[in-house]
């Protein structure tokens, strides 16, 4: 299934996929993961710093992931969801592993992202990829989070001992 998923650059035609996608994934938790000051991807991608795409399986959205570029090369990673049929098929490490080669190659130090304690899954992909779980203290002061946030990761880039993406 891999090879069937391509990472493309966030246009402003996918924002509807995108919105379809992400109230399935919210109907999956009782607690909500969206804010009322909650962005669309189509509000910020285009912000000075901001980068986003997303995963395509022929022509549906099955997948998103951005990033916030902050001062001193670190990263906010932003908006990284994956539709529940295609999750466990590389979509996941796909993306993560686009960020990372992105960063990478625009000398970026850090990753830093903050998620919420229902994505439990989640932190088992970060953990599995080299993230390592922070506190609120060790955030740049120009994170931008979620308010929904309260557990938080970061990760070097350039790191030779992180050297494979794991879905």
């Amino acid at each position: 299934m891999n090879q069937e998923i391509k990472i493309i650059a966030f246009e402003k035609a996918h924002q509807h996929d995108v919105d379809i996608m992400m109230e399935n994934i919210a109907l999956e938790f009782k607690e909500p993961i969206f804010s009322v000051g909650s962005q669309k991807i189509i509000d910020v991608h285009e912000l000075p710093g901001n980068q986003f795409w997303v995963a395509m399986h022929q022509d549906k959205v099955i997948g998103s992931i951005g990033v916030i570029r902050l001062t001193e090369g670190n990263l906010v990673l932003k908006s990284m969801f994956v539709d529940r049929g295609f999750r466990g098929q590389g979509a996941s490490s796909l993306l993560l592993n686009h960020v990372i080669s992105w960063g990478t190659g625009n000398n970026c130090k850090h990753i830093f992202l903050g998620t919420m304690s229902q994505f439990t899954a989640a932190q088992k992909f970060y953990e599995k990829n080299g993230f390592v779980q922070c506190g609120p203290a060790d955030l740049p002061a120009d994170f931008v989070g979620n308010t929904f946030d309260t557990i938080f990761y970061r990760r070097r880039l350039n790191d030779p001992s992180i050297n494979t993406i794991a879905e």
